[in-house]
């Protein structure tokens, strides 16, 4: 009876079984192959036979080439299976000239091709030169030909290049009958080059026979000729030391120190990161000297690049500052600085220096701050060169946007360096350019504290604190900017005036919220030099913003 149960259980459980619950195993997609051995063969004027073998994945057929015609070969099948033998039979060849017949076995998607060759005569050796082995082009796009001469016999449409799969850039398009009997033109395009590194690909030129013939040609593309120094001045102290300047490079070159400077700037090395150095020599006073660099082998019938540093030897304040063009700064991501020291309020003091470029006052330029909260900026409508401060009040328009309240400082020389300070203590706003009061205004009891922390939506982007930007893409700060200040309390004009308080403060000066110097020298960051910790990170657009290294310059200041 318990023998019966277990039975009836075991019948049960199969019968709960659904066949969904049977795996049944995934075949893996067929692939298509068929190759012939031999894949080609050559007889002389006697005519003749050869039998070929199929290694296929199937059944195969066998068709001529473009569906052309030749009378004097013939075949005993036209289709089969794997592992069959064709026989082909050439008639003698009683014209002038060889003859070749293409044929072309197919199984599913794969091909194989099978030439005959017919000599007028005995059979000839095939033979085929390039006019050239080793091709170097230049970084652009473009196309070249390559001429061949092959022997009697050879049928010119049968030379190709063979190009290893893994080069793109270089195509082979096409073989073309030459000018001259025994003469052809193989045509190839090859792609534009970026970057400082050279390529080369070495390809076959290659002619498919009984006896095949394979040529190895060379190619190779050399970039862009570069030459650039990573910026045009370089300070060094009175103490002497190392000068160290970084060159970008595509091309060989040579460094010339000139005049009176080769006697204190000696001993030039140039390490594998394109850094070039100098020893230099301790001095007494402010000197300069020039170095000039010179591409060593420019192209035939191309000048030689040439670039040259100013090397100032000078004991300095500010060395190395930061130029904004398109570039913005704002708090980094990933900066664990007590941000809580940007909520200023209606008593605070923000400074720095700028040296606008030329040509840099067709149109509003932001310089700290941030659009519709408190912003520094020069510029606005009507106002070539000049500068103001815009703060805002609590009260809204009809817009919904807060009511501006400008101030004006006094207009900017392009090219020339200024000290921009603005102080609020809670009544008055004063706006200071180069120590000098220019504006001193009583501020609206309705005005909104200042908190640089403040983010907010408009013109479809984030509107948030920034240097060098605000707004849209359009208003940026082209030029040098160094020195940027905050500070949560009102400076005097004594304070600003003190002896070289433009150039240098202490970092831990009483109120001191952020101090940027932007004399980092390298990458995209700006350290905040005060114990607060804020860095900022360097920011380009490009379709959206994305971290991005400066661009870091030598200067001497004070001038």
């Amino acid at each position: 009876m318990k023998k019966l149960f277990l039975l009836a259980t075991a019948l049960l459980a199969m019968a709960g079984c659904k066949d969904d619950d049977v795996t049944t195993p995934v075949e893996e997609p067929k692939v298509d192959e068929i190759s012939v051995l031999p894949e080609a063969k050559e007889f002389d004027n006697n005519g003749g036979s050869v039998s070929v073998m199929i290694t296929s994945s199937g059944e195969w057929t066998l068709s001529t080439k473009d569906n052309a015609t030749y009378d004097w070969v013939s075949t005993d099948k036209t289709a089969g299976a794997d592992g069959d033998m064709i026989k082909f039979t050439v008639s003698p060849n009683e014209t002038e000239e060889a003859r070749h017949a293409y044929y072309v076995f197919t199984s599913g998607k794969a091909t194989a091709e099978f030439k005959i060759t017919s000599f007028a005569g005995e059979i000839l050796k095939p033979s085929i030169t390039v006019d050239e082995t080793e091709i170097v082009k230049d970084y652009n796009a473009g196309q070249f030909r390559l001429k061949v001469k092959y022997s009697e016999g050879v049928n010119y449409r049968d030379i190709k290049a063979v190009i290893p799969e893994e080069t793109t850039w270089l195509r082979y398009l096409a073989t073309l009958d030459g000018d001259e009997e025994g003469e052809a033109e193989m045509a190839f395009e090859y792609d534009g080059l970026e970057g400082l590194e050279s390529r080369s690909v070495e390809f076959n030129v290659n002619y498919n026979a009984e006896n095949p013939v394979n040529i190895p040609v060379n190619m190779t593309q050399m970039p862009e000729p570069v030459l650039i120094p990573e910026r045009s001045k370089f300070i060094v102290p009175l103490a002497g030391g190392t000068l160290s300047v970084k060159v970008t490079s595509s091309v060989a070159y040579t460094a010339e120190v000139l005049g009176d400077g080769a006697s204190w700037l000696t001993g030039h090395n140039l390490n594998d990161d394109g850094t070039n150095t100098w020893a230099c020599s301790p001095a007494d006073g402010r000197r300069e000297a020039t170095i000039k660099f010179t591409e060593a082998a420019p192209a035939e019938g191309k000048e030689p690049l040439v670039e040259e540093v100013t090397v100032v030897q000078v004991d300095a304040l500010i060395t190395t500052v930061a130029r904004m063009n398109d570039h913005r700064a704002v708090f980094s991501s990933y900066s664990s600085g007590n941000k809580d020291k940007f909520k200023l309020g209606k008593k605070f003091t923000v400074e720095f220096l700028i040296n606008p470029d030329k040509g840099s006052f067709n149109s509003v330029s932001a310089m700290f701050g941030i659009e519709r909260r408190f912003l520094i900026r020069h510029s606005d409508i009507g106002k070539p060169g000049k500068w103001e401060v815009v703060c805002v009040k609590n009260r809204k328009d009809y817009n919904g946007e807060h009511i501006e309240s400008k101030f004006t400082g006094s207009t900017l020389d392009a090219g020339k360096w200024t000290h921009i300070a603005v102080v609020l203590d809670g009544e008055t706003i004063t706006l200071y350019q180069d120590g000098i009061q220019k504006n001193k205004q009583s501020l609206d009891n309705d005005m909104k504290d200042v908190d640089l922390t403040e983010t907010y939506m408009a013109n479809r982007a984030l509107q948030q604190f920034a240097i060098g930007y605000a707004y849209d893409n359009g208003r940026f700060f082209n030029g040098q900017m160094s020195e940027v200040r905050v500070w949560n309390r009102a400076l005097s004009a004594d304070e600003i005036t003190a002896t070289n308080h433009f150039y240098k403060v202490e970092t831990d000066a009483e109120g001191l919220v952020a101090y940027w110097k932007m004399d980092d020298g390298e990458g995209s960051t700006f350290k905040d030099s005060t114990s607060n910790g804020n860095n900022l990170t360097g920011e380009k657009y490009n379709g959206k913003w994305n971290e991005a290294d400066i661009v870091w310059e030598g200067v001497t200041l004070p001038e």
